[in-house]
């Protein structure tokens, strides 16, 4: 991958992490609907859902965003998991808020912050 185009995954890891962090005030809990993150998401990056998928959407910085893109960077980057108990009617993805985890990445974000300042 480019530097371009790392960059721009970097990006996106920190506005989904951002999209997250703000979500973390409203379910303390850290259990959120993946669908609550897929409006913010889509609000951050000033996106267009396409009323024939409404699995995709489009915007400026990253062209295209897809949910199991961002659905397996949070499980992948963020440890995320399925609740025990799974409402048929909601998906919802659990983040550990204690979790090192979650610091670590918080940390990787602002470490690219600063890189990214830098250009």
């Amino acid at each position: 991958m480019d530097d371009k185009n790392s960059r721009k995954a970097n990006l996106l890891e920190r506005d989904v992490l951002e999209v997250v962090s703000l979500l973390f005030e409203e379910y303390r809990d850290g259990v959120i609907p993946f669908s609550e993150i897929w409006e913010l998401l889509k609000d951050k990056t000033n996106g267009e859902e396409n009323p024939n998928n409404k699995n995709k959407i489009k915007t400026e910085s990253y062209d295209s965003i897809y949910k199991r893109s961002i659905f397996k960077m949070l499980r992948d980057k963020f440890g995320a998991k399925d609740p025990i108990t799974r409402d048929a009617k909601v998906r919802s993805l659990v983040f550990d808020i204690n979790k090192k985890t979650i610091y670590k990445v918080i940390e990787k974000i602002q470490t690219l912050q600063r890189y990214l300042a830098l250009f």
